[in-house]
């Protein structure tokens, strides 16, 4: 698969969001393949694994996020989400 024009992509979406013309949707429905949204799922997952990877290496260098007592959570858990 080529690359994903991202801002092609916006100005499709961004098109049929504002005018829900035939043609508006028609165009979105092109240019957003089942391909594209997989590919931009597993963009999203890799950086969001990638995320919590640094954290924890940051979190684990510094102390940072370390708590006695309390909930816990922070930044960290908040990641967990992605």
């Amino acid at each position: 698969m080529s690359e994903i024009n991202y801002q092609a992509l916006r100005e499709v979406a961004e098109a049929a969001k504002g005018d829900t013309t035939w043609q508006n949707l028609q165009a979105f429905h092109a240019a957003a393949t089942p391909e594209v949204v997989l590919a931009l799922l597993d963009g999203n997952e890799r950086l969001c694994r990638d995320l919590i990877a640094r954290n924890g290496e940051i979190e684990g260098a510094s102390g940072v996020g370390r708590r006695t007592g309390g909930t816990g959570g922070g930044f960290a858990s908040s990641v967990m989400h992605c």
